[in-house]
């Protein structure tokens, strides 16, 4: 599993690159000795992974294609009707339907997020329903319509209250583990929509403190990290300097990531602009330095195998605001 590796030092196209060859070999597994490897067999956990490891890595490295491509795969053989076919299969494997979902957050398609239908059983598809639901919320939260959105987070928290939700697991967490996350990443999401921005920053700085308290594993158990709304929301609030750490951190456990990149060049470029005066001749120097080199991993990271989609944002949650964590798009193409 060299892919683990490539994802803990932000190689996200060779994490990439090796999961689809992963997948190769898993179907040829498949097609020779499906009694051994189809739904319902062991095997089909390492199969789920594979797609789990190169969905997180190409959503991380803004890779929207084969992102989407994968998981459309995925939930071609993660249906309902399987899932009704193959009870008790839905405790470890009905969370892996979700990947769709997350990519249409992760990459801004909130028109696409309101087209999605939702599972006829939505207890046995209870991790879809959930997280439709709660994408919906952050969907309307981002068009302007919070009214929506708040009618979106009541159905979210019926769903979420479901005993159901501590049964099913992602890898090395409980369902309920994962909405915890996403409970105050959603009123956080709402209320900012509304201009209620202290209440909304407590929210998302919850919600991170929950992130980072998640079971270790490999992928995260949350497929978009929280700081790069939290980080991107602050800097359009002109909260700079706190912006600044969260995309630091957010580099720290995420090396390479555009997203952070893209927000911290905005935050430095904010520092220069509006503190130059009161900089020190080194600070202002070292600071030009750490921006030149940022710039230059986010076009090497831009120029890799399989990204495809111009990040102009640390979260599409951002786009409402005017230029945060923009990056002057010749420093894209350069």
């Amino acid at each position: 599993m060299a892919t683990h590796i490539y994802m803990l030092v932000g190689d996200y196209s060779s994490c990439v690159e090796y999961s689809i060859r992963a997948i190769e070999g898993d179907t040829k597994l498949w097609w020779s000795c499906p009694q051994a490897s189809g739904f319902g067999s062991f095997h089909i956990g390492y199969w789920a992974h594979n797609h789990h490891m190169l969905i997180y890595a190409a959503m991380m490295g803004g890779m929207e294609s084969v992102a989407t491509e994968f998981s459309s795969r995925l939930n071609k053989v993660f249906t309902e009707e399987n899932f009704r076919k193959y009870r008790m299969c839905e405790l470890y494997l009905e969370t892996y339907t979700i990947f769709d979902l997350c990519i249409l957050v992760r990459f801004g398609r909130w028109e696409k997020i309101l087209q999605c239908p939702f599972p006829k059983n939505q207890i046995l598809m209870l991790s879809r329903a959930v997280i439709l639901r709660y994408t919906r919320a952050l969907a309307y939260a981002a068009l302007g319509d919070p009214a929506r959105a708040k009618i979106e987070a009541k159905e979210f928290e019926k769903l979420y209250n479901q005993p159901e939700a501590t049964d099913r697991l992602l890898h090395n967490n409980t369902l309920k583990n994962i909405l915890d996350v996403k409970l105050p990443m959603m009123h956080g999401e709402i209320a900012y929509s509304e201009g209620k921005f202290d209440y909304a920053f407590d929210q998302l700085r919850l919600s991170v403190s929950l992130e980072d308290n998640l079971n270790f594993d490999e992928p995260w158990g949350t497929t978009i990290p929280v700081r790069h709304a939290l980080g991107g929301l602050l800097l359009e609030q002109n909260h700079v300097e706190e912006a600044t750490n969260i995309f630091r951190a957010d580099l720290t456990n995420n090396p390479g990531n555009p997203w952070s990149l893209v927000g911290l060049i905005k935050c430095l470029e904010s520092t220069l602009e509006d503190k130059q005066e009161k900089l020190c001749p080194n600070e202002q120097k070292s600071t030009t330095e750490e921006l030149s080199m940022l710039k230059s991993s986010f076009r090497k990271q831009r120029q890799a195998k399989y990204s495809d989609f111009f990040i102009s944002y640390s979260c599409g949650c951002c786009e409402r605001g005017e230029g945060v964590c923009l990056l002057d798009i010749n420093d894209h193409q350069r």
